[in-house]
């Protein structure tokens, strides 16, 4: 294993993109040391790489295999003495979901995910195995002499007594000092500072800690309101040891079967290790070839640096204060991003330096907070000369989501919110729309994260981000909030530019073209109680009728909520925001829906939605409304489009639909169809061929019937609702069969759709329908 982290190592050093580190061809790694104590104040050199080698050894002892429980999360590692215990891919790239490190006196083990301390761990490969070695590793001492707790997880605790170690069971967080307790397991995910503290106590005066859990669960069902996840109780802990559990998943290679173990992985799971070869690559750079390089240890390199980047606490000191130096004395080598400018993964350098920026931007202190260059070319700087200003605004606190405030906040600047009032709900100011996560792509068109969210934990916070970004009032109301309209909550925002923004309603056109279309941040928000809609400034500087806009706007999402069966007032506002690159394809639904740049014009031209529409925003929308009690298995990108269709049909009659629906090609899709034997995962994988069945309903018999249909699909009780795939087949078809009088039954064999006996016996005695 040693060799094979040696080569790996003098390997990647040489690929730099034409640069070279102190390593030549054949020549063993520089190994990296650190001082440690060693008795009566004595000083001893340990060879950290080689600690790291048989700690791993250690832990994996005897394991080949492992569960691979749901879906667990990545873990990223930065400390010296961090390191891979169990492997699998994060963005078709190898990535740590269990991993090990020292501190002080003592040892930690992080899972990335729950189930390592349930009830799947006896069941699959060497779990228990594993777990086993890994508490006798923590504890420091020979398996004789182990005394572990677990806390509140007697199921576990019985699972550990059959492997012959000393387990007992305790609550709460008061375990005791190492001389009791040498070894504590406990979820961490709710713990209090206070708890954090006296564990940390704990390990660092000798004691071991594992902890399981996944950044994506925190984040999306634990975490409070603008809580990043670099904040949360475990990764404050660990991170010390320089393990951070980060929101990203990771896949097992092995699809629905145990995860190997393997024996020898990477040394640059480790972001320290790559960070290492950045700063010799900086400062003695010259031509080299790449001979011998192994080309799988560049992107693991990169994606250890942007898992790091993405979940190091902003007061780390192990791997941030490198981060700072590298950042700040090599600034004029990091590339300036946007529309016109792009990087690619392979240009391992710059990339390198970009994934660094973004790590240390992201949690400057505001004290200490500068733009980078990039920033002018996205989202895009407000200059000196234009006025910064103080404005007050009003929010209702029963509104979840986020609350435009109409004020941009410029990159680097510091400014002041003040939120006066009462309310339960949890607050956060939130500085820029643009929230994909870039990490893991091959290209990046502007820095992969640029936005950054504060919780509201004084009335008075000072904010701010280094690229600058439009200004909100995040709220998540309290679980016990009635949903009735609450006191508004007064905001007051200082420092900040003002930006263009349309309130339908309130703003009028008069003063919309009179001023605000002009203020002088460069993106501006239309909006009304349905939908906002965020663009760059330059789209609407020469919009004239928001008012008209906006209502279409209204009419489209009403439309919406018709064909859903939902009321017209929603809980929140739909958003759709335009972006440079988003995470994922052309445009993606969520909140906010994301689009392209070149989508944004389209955004604000009432004369194109009012005459022929726009079938990508009303697909995104769509997917928003989607129910899966009706939406059958890889039908996601289908039923999504019934909004599509019906828009279509209800606000420009005669308006031609995709491309892909047109009549001739709907003929000849379906009749190729037919002719191959009606297969059914043929039409599930056909998006726009199983849209065709969609539409023939919808043609045949109106739009009715599916309001109808879906209306009942709201009102099925629990035990009622379709729970497998031939389930949600039949009561498709016989709910609708009994919606439009007709038995669909051989309409639904015409199709290759299949249903069940009993079904379509339900339906048998209604007249036969086909189109």
């Amino acid at each position: 294993m040693r060799k094979t982290l040696e080569r790996a190592v003098v390997g990647w050093a040489i690929l730099w993109m034409g640069f070279v580190v102190p390593a030549v061809e054949g020549a063993k790694a520089d190994k990296p040391t650190r001082t440690a104590k060693a008795g009566k104040g004595e000083k001893a050199t340990v060879d950290v790489a080689a600690q790291r080698d048989a700690d791993r050894a250690a832990v994996i002892d005897g394991v080949k295999e492992i569960v691979f429980p749901g879906v667990p999360g990545a873990l990223a590692l930065f400390g010296e003495t961090a390191f891979p215990i169990a492997v699998a891919v994060s963005e078709k790239t190898p990535a740590p979901l269990i991993a090990g490190a020292r501190l002080g006196q003592g040892r930690v083990v992080a899972f990335g995910h729950g189930g390592y301390f349930g009830k799947e761990l006896a069941g699959q490969g060497d779990s228990l195995k594993l777990l086993k070695n890994a508490i006798v590793w923590a504890s420091g001492k020979p398996e004789s002499e182990v005394r572990a707790a677990v806390h509140e997880n007697r199921e576990l605790a019985e699972t550990l007594r059959g492997t012959g170690l000393a387990i007992a069971e305790y609550k709460g967080h008061r375990i005791g000092g190492p001389k009791q307790t040498n070894v504590a397991l406990v979820n961490l995910d709710r713990a209090s500072d206070s708890e954090i503290k006296a564990l940390t106590k704990f390990v660092e005066d000798g004691g071991g800690l594992l902890t399981v859990s996944a950044g994506w669960v925190y984040t999306g069902y634990i975490a409070k309101a603008g809580e990043p996840l670099r904040d949360a109780p475990q990764n404050r802990l660990f991170s010390r040891a320089g393990i951070a559990w980060a929101a990203d998943t990771v896949d097992n290679p092995a699809s629905g079967s145990p995860l190997p173990v393997a024996q020898e992985v990477s040394a640059y799971l480790n972001a320290s290790v790559a960070l290492d070869v950045i700063e010799k690559a900086l400062e003695k750079e010259r031509p080299t070839g790449t001979k011998d390089a192994r080309p799988e240890d560049d992107r693991i390199a990169l994606r250890a640096l942007e898992l790091a980047a993405s979940s190091c606490p902003a007061d780390d000191t192990l791997f941030m204060p490198r981060v700072e130096t590298i950042v700040t004395k090599h600034a004029a080598a990091i590339p300036k991003l946007g529309e016109s400018k792009s990087i690619q993964a392979r240009d391992i350098l710059p990339w390198s330096l970009m994934t660094l920026q973004t790590a240390y931007y992201n949690n400057v202190p505001i004290d200490r907070l500068k733009a980078p260059a990039t920033a002018a070319a996205f989202p895009g700087a407000v200059t000196r000369s234009q006025k910064r200003e103080t404005g007050e605004l009003q929010i209702d606190p029963s509104i979840p989501g986020w609350h435009s405030t109409g004020f941009y906040a410029p990159p680097g600047e510091p400014v002041e919110v003040r939120v006066t009032g009462k309310t339960d709900a949890q607050l956060s100011v939130r500085i820029g729309c643009h929230k994909d996560s870039l990490w893991g792509k091959d290209k990046w068109s502007r820095p992969p994260s640029i936005d950054r969210v504060f919780p509201m934990t004084a009335a008075r916070l000072t904010v701010g981000n280094a690229y600058g970004g439009l200004i909100y009032i995040d709220v998540k109301p309290a679980k016990e909030s009635s949903g009735s309209k609450a006191t508004p909550l007064k905001v007051e925002i200082t420092g900040a530019a003002p930006a263009p923004y349309f309130v339908l309603g309130k703003t009028t056109d008069q003063e919309w073209r009179e001023s605000i279309r002009n203020r002088p941040a460069p993106w501006a928000e239309l909006a009304t109680d349905r939908v906002i809609i965020t663009v760059p400034s330059e789209t609407i500087r020469k919009l004239d009728l928001p008012t008209q806009l906006m209502t279409q706007w209204n009419r489209i999402l009403d439309g919406v909520a018709d064909l859903a069966a939902i009321p017209h007032e929603r809980t929140r506002p739909e958003r759709y925001v335009a972006d440079v690159q988003i995470s994922a394809g052309y445009m993606h639904s969520g909140y906010p829906i994301m689009t392209h740049l070149d989508a944004a014009p389209r955004m604000v031209d009432y004369g194109r939605l009012s005459t022929v529409g726009e079938w990508g925003l009303y697909h995104e929308v769509g997917h928003n409304h989607q129910d899966p009690m009706w939406t059958f298995e890889g039908t996601g990108e289908v039923t999504c489009n019934l909004f599509a269709l019906y828009l279509l049909d209800t606000l420009t009659p005669g308006a031609p639909y995709h491309d892909a629906m047109a009549a001739e090609k709907q003929k000849a899709n379906e009749a190729k169809y037919i002719a191959g034997g009606r297969k059914f995962e043929d039409w599930k994988s056909d998006p726009f061929l199983a849209l065709i069945m969609y539409g023939q309903l919808a043609k045949g018999f109106g739009w009715e019937p599916y309001k109808k249909v879906f209306a009942e699909y709201q009102t099925i009780p629990a035990s009622e609702r379709p729970k497998t795939e031939e389930q949600k087949h039949d009561q498709w078809m016989v709910r609708f069969s009994k919606a439009v009088g007709k038995n669909l039954g051989p309409f639904f064999q015409h199709w290759g759709i299949p249903t069940s006996q009993a079904a379509r016996d339900a339906i048998k005695d209604l007249p036969e329908w086909m189109p």
